[in-house]
């Protein structure tokens, strides 16, 4: 198993510089619940931890899916007994780090062998860094499914999320 190392180019710091998306558009995005319950849109107060992008006790993240088939398979994923019901959201946010761009990782120095699904600590640090540099979201793959999910990690001045509709 190879020596898990931080890349030099991914300090705190390196997060304010990065170049960043969306600027106010709004994003139309997905999230599947139990039946009868609707997403959350507000950041938890006390992050439960043990996932990608929380930590206990000191931050968490809201996730969503870029379209309605990732939404499903992550829910089957976390819940592999239960009927989904999805719901689309739309958030705009004004700075978001895109992970699945080349050269936002490359910028970044991480590769696809840093962003793992099994060590969450390299997110967790991601996440940490955009926080510190003001950046409210990010764009990453979906290891359930070929889609493209978001963490929203912050909420600043006239960002927000909102509950559209179902979306079955």
């Amino acid at each position: 198993m190879p020596v898990f190392r931080m890349p030099r180019k991914l300090e705190p710091v390196g997060f304010k510089n990065i170049e960043t998306q969306w600027k106010k558009r709004p994003v139309t995005l997905y999230r599947a619940e139990s039946v009868g319950r609707k997403p959350r849109i507000d950041l938890p107060k006390i992050p439960p931890g043990n996932a990608r992008l929380d930590v206990e006790a000191l931050f968490g993240a809201l996730y969503y899916s870029e379209d309605s088939t990732t939404a499903r398979e992550e829910f089957r994923y976390r819940n592999p007994d239960d009927s989904p019901e999805v719901w689309r959201v739309e958030s705009v946010l004004e700075r978001v780090l895109d992970l699945t761009n080349p050269g936002v990782r490359e910028s970044l120095g991480i590769d696809d062998n840093f962003l793992r699904e099994d060590h969450f600590f390299p997110w967790q640090y991601i996440a940490a860094g955009c926080l510190a540099a003001g950046i409210e979201g990010i764009r990453y793959r979906s290891f359930r499914w070929d889609g493209i999910n978001w963490g929203i990690v912050a909420l600043h001045g006239s960002s927000t999320v909102k509950v559209l509709e179902e979306a079955d």
